[in-house]
């Protein structure tokens, strides 16, 4: 992550976790409807973007796993980070997606680790 960018996931800072080549951010537009033309042209309202996270983490020590762990059990979480679209910090009300909930499973009842599964992944609601 270049600059002096955070990632604090309730509460808990883990921008140190993060691999900084890995992170990344995205807008995805919400839309309202749309009105096909007659001549053919789609017409879409966009009521607003939601912003999206993803990141793979560094190899973490057992409390770093800890921490992430329990910044991450709720299903729906809050987060601030840097939004590279926007270039500006931003406080969402995220979930995390579907792969990372069952990942977040295996950390905590199977004893893997965060570095040896795939990234995170949270999106606004």
């Amino acid at each position: 992550m270049a600059g002096n960018y955070t990632v604090n996931i309730n509460g808990v800072d883990v921008t140190s976790m993060i691999e900084i080549d890995s992170y990344s951010t995205a807008l995805i537009p919400v839309y309202g409807g749309s009105v096909t033309t007659m001549d053919g042209v789609e017409h879409v309202s966009v009521l607003r973007n939601k912003g999206k996270i993803s990141f793979s983490v560094n190899p973490l020590t057992d409390t770093q796993t800890a921490q992430l762990t329990y910044a991450l059990q709720p299903a729906v979480v809050e987060v601030k980070y840097h939004c590279l679209q926007r270039n500006t910090t931003i406080i969402a009300t995220m979930r995390i997606d579907g792969i990372t909930a069952q990942h977040l499973g295996r950390v905590r009842f199977a004893g893997r680790k965060w570095n040896e599964i795939a990234g995170i992944t949270l999106m606004e609601l």
